[in-house]
């Protein structure tokens, strides 16, 4: 967890960023936990404001304590669904999930990123009223206003979480089947204390691919991962095929690297999983294939050099759907217009 307790929000004049750094498991973990949500609550009524912004089941019980006790109206925006289980014998699970279904009743708004989700959440917790559906897209400042470095040869790009879901070795047995000039640069963070990127690496090594695959750090700086992502030519936005957790099944809207690619003017790949094929592919900004097969990847890659040597149209209509629809400015209008219409 050291690697993500490093990362910072851009500096803004009008927001104060307070963090609490990570507890290893245990009773001590819970303690702070509960300290936590009596500081959060207290603080917003110390604040004074009208609204609490909470973003998963951990935030649901302070949220909780500012509505009930001291009035403040509550916005719940789910990215990342819990894969906790109802039927779990832990308390602090139950209680968790408790808190989280109380508040899927009870929030003004709630979002989510895609309807899949939303729907589930319903369900899960009896929610009646509407749920906002907001894609996790780039704001319109960061569409096409990184400068364009691209290299001479193709660079396949990947940043995200580094593990064997979003970065399979069948990536890796792509470059065997692709032009030597062809690179993979990759950045992220490894969740196992980088035991994923030693292994991934030595598979490159194997392979022979040590000088065509590099690891380009983690980047706690979004400007700085999108100025190295605009140097890449190909973006790689591959997830498994059968998965049972209901993040990776439903992740269209929610993953913001095809989203972030097509903002650094990178043609895009994607898996050929039916919401990704329509969402992506069926739009003409992207092309599809198996994740699980190196020569499908390939081939992929290929069509794509040899679609951008005639024409940039997938980038294009990329950028066209990012400043019309695409853009948090457009994404949250409705959550704003709600928000600011109560304060007036």
């Amino acid at each position: 967890m050291s690697e993500s307790n490093a990362f910072e929000f851009p500096f803004h004049e009008n927001i104060q960023v307070i963090r609490w750094m990570y507890k290893k498991p245990g009773i001590v973990q819970k303690f702070h936990f509960l300290f936590f949500c009596i500081w959060s609550a207290l603080y917003a009524c110390w604040w004074g404001g009208k609204w609490a912004y909470c973003s998963d089941p951990y935030s649901c019980l302070p949220a909780i304590i500012c509505q009930k006790i001291f009035g403040l109206k509550i916005v719940y925006h789910e990215h990342d669904s819990p894969t906790l289980n109802s039927k779990s014998t832990a308390l602090f699970n139950r209680i968790l999930l408790k808190c989280r279904a109380i508040i899927g009743r009870q929030a003004e708004i709630v979002v989510f990123p895609n309807r899949e989700r939303a729907n589930i959440f319903q369900t899960e917790t009896g929610r009646r009223r509407p749920i906002e559906i907001v894609r996790n897209v780039p704001a319109l400042s960061e569409v096409a206003l990184i400068p364009s470095t691209k290299s001479e040869n193709e660079i396949l790009f990947y940043h995200g979480s580094l593990n064997k879901y979003r970065l399979p070795t069948t990536i890796l047995d792509a470059l065997v089947h692709l032009d030597p000039a062809i690179t993979l640069r990759f950045a992220g963070y490894d969740t196992t204390s980088n035991k994923y990127l030693e292994w991934f690496m030595k598979e490159a090594k194997v392979r022979g691919l040590e000088n065509r695959v590099r690891y380009v750090g983690g980047f706690f700086s979004r400007q700085n991962l999108l100025i190295e992502c605009s140097k890449a030519t190909i973006g790689l936005a591959l997830m498994p095929i059968d998965l049972d957790d209901i993040n990776m099944r439903y992740m269209t809207g929610a993953s913001n690297k095809p989203f972030d690619y097509l903002a650094c003017g990178l043609t895009l790949i994607v898996s050929n999983l039916p919401d990704w094929e329509i969402f992506f592919v069926d739009r003409g900004i992207a092309l599809s294939c198996n994740p699980d097969c190196g020569k499908s990847i390939a081939e992929a890659v290929n069509k794509a050099i040899v679609l951008r040597a005639k024409s940039n149209i997938y980038s294009e209509n990329g950028e066209k759907l990012l400043c019309s629809e695409w853009n948090y400015e457009y994404q949250f209008r409705n959550v704003y217009d709600i928000v600011t219409k109560s304060c007036c």
